[in-house]
């Protein structure tokens, strides 16, 4: 039993890789492009909100209206 699992370790290793390395390079990959949309987020709600020639823009809506997409029905 001990020889079947050391053999089929060494098949998944050689298959799929270290998948804890995997696991920790998306991770990494995800907190960056989460920082990554944080960041722009705040960028357009600072353009939404600005000033335009020293009086306050306008909108119409919240910025947390305008930052997620809309499913449309087909």
């Amino acid at each position: 039993m001990r020889r079947l699992t050391n053999t089929l370790s060494k098949w998944s290793r050689l298959e799929y890789g270290d998948i804890f390395a995997k696991a920790k390079e998306y991770e990494e990959r995800g907190t960056y492009l989460l920082q990554n949309y944080y960041q722009i987020s705040k960028n357009i709600a600072v353009i939404f909100r600005g000033m335009d020639k020293e009086k306050k823009k306008y909108h119409w809506a919240s910025w947390e209206t305008h930052q997620y997409p809309v499913m449309k029905e087909v």
